[in-house]
């Protein structure tokens, strides 16, 4: 689609401006991520649009582009692709995208939408925000949930994770690896956890 190419496209430049050349890693992983992930969200959201496949569809295209890119960048950069690696790129990257994504996307799609009315379909423009309170909250707790879980679990069971990182290179910091790794599921999924209930209070009865 449009989006995908132009958000692939968009990366690779940026990605070579901030290095002063063609960046290759960025050409052989996030562009291919990025194509995924617009493709993934184009699937809930082309045919009929609603607030509820917004969030659905930026859930998917997160974890799907973002498993492309880490898998790609990985294998690329370091030869193989390490599986720890792999699960804390995508982990991180979805952590740190996913707020934004779900809390300052739609305010900016309806303002663009309600300025340009003749040209984006009635169903983005009309639909109140307020219909994303409860799909955002869903998303975001269950993420934080999600990956409060993991952590705790490598916490209690390190040696089970390990392994994930005891591979070629990584065998030298697998540990600290692991207890890094941890802490990012902890912290993180604690910071979702966070934010859900926060929209949860912050935007009861509003409707916009």
């Amino acid at each position: 689609s449009t989006a995908a190419i132009g958000g692939a496209l968009g990366t690779l430049l940026a990605d070579s401006i901030k290095h002063g050349q063609l960046y290759v890693p960025s050409l052989v992983a996030a562009v291919p991520g990025h194509i995924v992930a617009f493709s993934v969200f184009g699937l809930f959201t082309s045919k009929k649009f609603s607030w509820r496949n917004f969030v659905e569809g930026t859930l998917a295209s997160l974890l799907f582009g973002n498993f492309v890119t880490a898998f790609l960048y990985v294998w690329f950069v370091l030869g193989t692709p390490y599986i720890g690696l792999i699960i804390g790129l995508m982990a991180w990257w979805y952590v740190t995208m996913l707020p934004f994504a779900l809390l300052f996307t739609p305010p900016i799609v309806k303002v663009i939408a309600s300025a340009a009315k003749g040209y984006i379909r009635e169903e983005v423009y009309s639909s109140s925000l307020s219909e994303t309170r409860v799909s955002t909250f869903l998303a975001l707790f269950f993420s934080g949930l999600i990956f409060l879980l993991v952590g705790v679990f490598m916490l209690l069971y390190p040696n089970s994770f390990s392994n994930l990182f005891s591979v070629g290179k990584f065998n030298l910091v697998k540990d600290v690896a692991t207890q890094v790794t941890t802490w990012m599921f902890v912290a993180s999924g604690s910071l979702l956890l966070v934010i859900s209930l926060a929209v949860l209070s912050f935007t009861k009865n509003r409707k916009v």
